[in-house]
């Protein structure tokens, strides 16, 4: 019996050094080649680079994850016409551990589109008291849902086409709106990219500020400390909606929402890179104990 219980217990060793083996981590990159085109009013396509040993991709829209693919293609359907998005993609494997994201890209919806303009109309008397009417129906994508009839009247007209210009201005109002609502999911996106590095540098300072590490130990530590750092004046330089800075300038965009010029909400631009200017953390260094 004794050759049998120790050849038990060898198993039970092996499949114990096995199972308490680590699982590596799922280190894949960032997707390369991110792709955007409008598809309409309502749509936009992505399309990416693969990335080699992922199971599928997380797709970000505005800072705010939307979908995942199985491929490296998505549609994202369901949009507001005229409006500014903007889009990442990471890569994650079969445990659902996710890698980098994707540099940003941004696109814009299409215009829905009117009606188009009736055609042939004819007005035929019918009496003394009525003239009937009749023209060729007017196609829209939405349908047409039914037609306004117009008699020449001076105080009518006029009337009429100040009320057509305060709903163009409020439609163009909501659209603003909208776009600064996209400008700020995008700055809180990348923010959150920041702070995490942050959190990992403090993080590493207080590991770098323990005396049992030897040199060549806290130099690895300092190598990922400016790594972070670097990675932070790279999120705050490259975060932009329609060509305009927001993490690495001051500037301060107004945004439009009425016929007032009071009418108007504004976003100020923070510098958060790491410059004396900014985060002021470019002198930090953790080589050693006392600096950490």
């Amino acid at each position: 019996m004794k050759p049998l219980r120790l050849t038990l217990l060898a198993l039970m060793i092996l499949t114990a050094g096995t199972l308490s083996r680590p699982h590596a981590a799922f280190d894949p990159g960032k997707p390369k080649d991110l792709k955007a085109t409008a598809r309409g009013p309502h749509a936009v396509d992505l399309d990416w680079r693969k990335v080699r040993g992922s199971e599928g991709y997380y797709v970000y829209r505005n800072g705010n994850r939307v979908g995942e693919a199985g491929q490296s293609d998505f549609r994202d359907e369901g949009l507001q016409p005229a409006t500014t998005y903007v889009y990442r993609v990471s890569a994650f494997d079969d445990d659902g551990d996710e890698g980098d994201l994707s540099d940003a890209v941004q696109v814009t919806t299409e215009d829905l589109p009117g009606p188009t303009v009736p055609a042939d109309l004819v007005a035929a008397a019918a009496g003394p008291y009525r003239i009937d009417l009749d023209w060729s129906p007017s196609e829209a994508e939405s349908g047409v849902a039914f037609y306004r009839v117009f008699r020449d009247d001076a105080a009518g007209l006029a009337v009429r086409e100040l009320m057509r210009a305060d709903i163009a201005v409020i439609e163009q109002a909501v659209r603003n709106a909208q776009d600064g609502i996209s400008m700020l999911q995008t700055m809180e996106g990348s923010m959150a990219t920041i702070d995490d590095a942050l959190v990992r540098m403090q993080q590493l300072a207080e590991q770098a500020a323990t005396g049992s590490y030897s040199s060549a130990q806290r130099a690895i530590m300092e190598s990922e400390f400016v790594e972070m750092r670097q990675e932070i004046d790279r999120v705050a330089g490259s975060t932009e909606f329609n060509d305009i800075k927001m993490l690495d300038n001051t500037d301060t965009v107004s945004i439009h929402i009425g016929k007032l010029s009071t009418d108007s909400i504004s976003i100020s631009g923070s510098n958060i890179t790491s410059a004396s200017s900014g985060l002021n953390i470019t002198g930090l260094t953790i080589s050693n104990a006392a600096s950490a």
